[in-house]
């Protein structure tokens, strides 16, 4: 994934150890810049406005979503993790972070979004900084 569609899905850059935030994020406005992070260890992105991360840890149903996205040609950022995908969408009527929820097509994700959500980023990818 290029520097530019970073920036496009995150506000900004958060250190992270073991999944988890190694920095306070709550009333922050001041994150790091991909530049500044992309040589760490392991980062996570906050999310712009507006954008959802659908985290599904099921490799099979990881799969089947890929396939309607792809095959209904929806535009969306899809990266692969340890167990599954995270699906980078734009996000209109999701109001709260979901935890182990069951969707419409019965596929168990969790679902982020919003000023204090991040998702983990490079422990799973090898980043490309095109």
């Amino acid at each position: 994934m290029s520097k530019k569609t970073y920036e496009l899905l995150f506000k900004g850059f958060i250190k992270t150890k073991n999944k988890k935030s190694i920095e306070k994020i709550k009333g922050r406005t001041d994150f790091k810049t991909f530049d500044d992070i992309k040589d760490e260890p392991e980062f996570g992105g906050i999310f712009n406005d507006g954008i959802i991360m659908v985290d599904v840890d099921d490799s099979d149903q990881a799969e089947v979503l890929y396939k309607i996205v792809n095959d209904l040609n929806i535009n969306c950022v899809v990266i692969q993790t340890g167990r599954g995908k995270h699906f980078y969408f734009r996000n209109n009527e999701v109001k709260s972070n979901k935890n182990r929820t069951n969707t419409a097509i019965s596929i168990v994700a969790d679902m982020k979004m919003g000023q204090t959500s991040y998702g983990v980023i490079k422990w799973m990818v090898n980043l490309e900084t095109s």
